[in-house]
């Protein structure tokens, strides 16, 4: 979704990452608990009500068989930004 992303969708909704990649994108994870360890943990994707009066980021992690969710305050200069421009640019939608 978003600006310059037309029908039939590009990129294709699921690719295939390199194993670099995948450690990229876990160590700025980590980054962004370690930076915002008091962020709030959300029950469940499927129950979350997004705040109104506020950009967040939902970041929901699945490992060793645990689903985590967290929420985190979003925009430029916030910590979950190099999340966000890692995954934008793996989904090919920073070109």
């Amino acid at each position: 979704t978003g600006p310059g992303v037309g029908k039939p969708g590009f990129p294709p909704s699921a690719r295939r990452l390199e194993p670099a990649e995948i450690d990229r994108l876990h160590a700025l994870a980590r980054q962004l608990r370690a930076d915002e360890p008091d962020a709030p943990t959300v029950p469940g994707v499927d129950v979350y009500a997004p705040p109104t009066d506020r950009r967040v980021v939902l970041l929901e992690i699945f490992e060793r068989g645990r689903d985590t969710a967290t929420e985190h305050p979003a925009g430029p200069g916030k910590p979950s930004a190099k999340l966000i421009r890692e995954l934008a640019r793996l989904a090919w939608l920073d070109r």
